[in-house]
Formats: C-alpha cells, sequence, structure tokens
C-alpha cells in the first residue's frame, strides 16, 4: 500500500473490511467467526499505521509480530493514506470512526444507511466521506431513484457494481452497449 501510493503520487485509498464472503475467505485465508475477524482486522490496522508513520516498530499482538521492523518507502499521504471501510457492522464502524477517513458499505437500504451514519455522527474527523455501493439498477428510473434516496440518508456518493450474478453482468453490459 505504501509503495502504491508513492507510485501513484499519494492516490490510494485503502478499501477496509473483516471479510465477510466465506469462498473467497476459504480460498485465501481460513475462515474465522465475526469477532476474530474484526479483532485480526483492527490488530493488521494498527500495525499498518505504526509501520506507515513510524521509522522502526515493535509490535506484539494475538494474530501479529514484529520486532525492529522497517517498512520503506514511506506513505506520501500523511499521516497515512486514507482508510475507507466497508462495513455496517457496530464494531467497525467504531473503528471507521476511530481510524477512517471514510464509510463505503455495499447494499444497504437508504434506512439502513441513514441508521449506520447516524451512529457515525459526531465521531468522525473532518472531511470524512461517506459513500455507498449497490448492486446494478433494474433502470435508469430505479437509479435514480436510489440516488435521490442515499442522497437524503446522508451519502455523498453512489457507485454501482456488478456483483457475482455473472449472467446478470453479460446482460446489464449489453444493455450499455447498446445504449452507448
Amino acid at each position: 500500500v505504501a509503495t502504491l501510493d508513492v507510485l501513484s503520487g499519494g492516490r490510494i485509498i485503502l478499501g477496509v473490511g473483516a471479510g465477510w464472503h466465506r469462498p473467497e475467505f476459504e480460498a485465501y485465508s481460513e475462515w474465522l467467526d465475526d469477532a476474530a475477524r474484526v479483532d485480526k482486522t483492527e490488530e493488521a490496522l494498527r500495525l499498518m499505521i505504526e509501520l506507515w508513520t513510524k521509522p522502526r516498530v515493535s509490535f506484539s499482538g494475538r494474530y501479529y509480530r514484529v520486532r525492529d521492523a522497517v517498512l520503506e518507502p514511506k506513505p506520501v499521504q500523511k499521516p497515512h493514506p486514507p482508510l475507507w471501510f466497508g462495513t455496517a457492522g457496530r464494531r467497525m464502524l467504531r473503528l471507521a470512526a476511530e481510524l477512517g477517513s471514510g464509510w463505503i458499505p455495499i447494499n444497504l437500504s437508504p434506512e439502513e444507511y441513514a441508521l449506520a451514519r447516524k451512529s457515525l455522527a459526531g465521531r468522525v474527523r473532518k472531511g470524512f466521506v461517506f459513500a455507498n455501493v449497490c448492486w446494478p439498477s433494474a433502470s435508469e428510473a430505479e437509479m435514480r431513484k436510489k440516488v435521490a434516496d442515499f442522497g437524503r440518508a446522508g451519502c455523498d456518493y453512489y457507485l454501482e457494481v456488478l456483483g457475482d450474478d455473472y449472467e446478470r453482468q453479460i446482460g446489464w453490459m449489453a444493455g450499455l452497449a447498446r445504449k452507448v
């Protein structure tokens, strides 16, 4: 992340999450219960922040240990690249408020979004970004309604992604290609 921040001239935003898609997790790691995944994520973030901001780091946690570790190059962005949390869980929202620069959950309803955003009110730093990701809308009218609803819920940036339904993705892209 630090090297990418340097190579990009300070344009990296790190998306943070504790993991929710079990098949993906099992393909690369081991599946832990919710509490353990959040614990491991928090510990990793605290270690990364130390490595990004200090010349030499010793750290001993439950999941990670380093002794006199040096990370170079340091990130361009100070104190470190922005951390955008993709979560709606209570503990991860607490971490987003404490360590984050943005919040970008996926596929919440506007009502769920407004409720979670309210829980962050007064706890985030100045400039904190409120964004949202949803599965694709069925029509332009539906998308316009979602954008308006999420805007009223306090969302500054709205993004639609294709998800993992590949048949739907192909149909969506074909429809978009016809329009363009």
